[in-house]
């Protein structure tokens, strides 16, 4: 397998060469990802390790090897370990690892349901390439492109409603909300992208350069937006414009120091035009 180890933030000095050594004291957590049904080992499913304190230190990651045999580095504390792999639906074990470490952590999962459908143009043919988003909550994320005749799947979903949105700024966006994985093929017409034209200021009032704008609900529902053909960060005037599906939007807007949330609504379309002041400070990892 594969092992990611924990963030650590680090002070770089303005210098023109610098030694750093950074040490990673954390106990050993390892164990295995099984099939629920077969109890036959998952190869190669990816699993984390949240702290249950969010102020705790972030844990490592892993992505098992062909065997589903995992190992990741936490400090010790409680955590619910995370796995998931491809045509799974995502599983969750809350574990206490202690100074010696954890070891026989044993996660199951269980064999994810699907959405499928197609997308197509306002004349009904299919769209080939199209980014395919879903999201349910505020955590859990999925996606895929379309193939060339604008078929697409997703795999692995829990039973939970997912909201799903598909395309880009030239091909246009469909919106579909509250979709129940395992259901009938679904056919998704595409219809012309808006936009949403920002002015960010930092706390001093002043324009903002640098900051970055994303749509995160629609119609007070999460949702991720596929961002392919979106312009980058805002300018030296702090002006950015992104693409979006029409209707009542929030962007979270941020830059590596601050971050804050703008509403807006707009029509199918077209343009609307909002400003926003960044003050809630970004926590940094631990």
């Amino acid at each position: 397998g594969r092992t990611n180890y924990p963030q650590r933030e680090v002070q770089i000095p303005d210098v023109e060469a610098h030694s750093l050594e950074i040490a990673f004291s954390g106990a050993a957590v390892t164990g295995i990802v099984v099939d629920k049904d077969t109890d036959q080992p998952v190869p190669l499913a990816f699993v984390s390790a949240a702290p249950k304190d969010k102020d705790a230190p972030r844990a490592g990651s892993a992505q098992a090897g062909a065997d589903g045999r995992f190992q990741l580095d936490a400090e010790p504390g409680e955590y619910t370990l995370s796995a998931r792999a491809e045509g799974y639906g995502t599983a969750n074990l809350a574990v206490t690892v202690a100074a010696s470490g954890l070891s026989d952590a044993r996660i199951e999962l269980e064999k994810g349901l699907e959405i499928k459908g197609r997308v197509v143009d306002a004349s009904g043919q299919g769209v080939s390439g199209v980014a395919v988003a879903l999201r349910a909550g505020e955590s859990e994320y999925g996606g895929t492109q379309t193939l060339p005749d604008g078929s697409f799947r997703v795999s692995g979903l829990a039973a939970k409603p997912y909201n799903l949105c598909a395309g880009t700024e030239l091909a246009g966006y469909t919106v579909r909300m509250g979709l129940s994985p395992g259901g009938a093929d679904l056919t998704l017409t595409l219809r012309p992208a808006s936009r949403v034209r920002l002015l960010v200021k930092g706390p001093d009032g002043l324009p903002l350069p640098k900051a970055w704008a994303f749509v995160t609900k629609l119609a007070g529902a999460f949702i991720s937006v596929p961002s392919m053909g979106g312009r980058g960060p805002t300018d030296a005037t702090g002006v950015t414009e992104i693409p979006t599906p029409a209707g009542a939007l929030e962007i979270e807007v941020r830059n590596d120091t601050y971050k804050g949330t703008a509403k807006v609504t707009v029509g199918e379309g077209a343009t609307a035009t909002t400003e926003v002041t960044l003050t809630e400070p970004v926590e940094k990892p631990k």
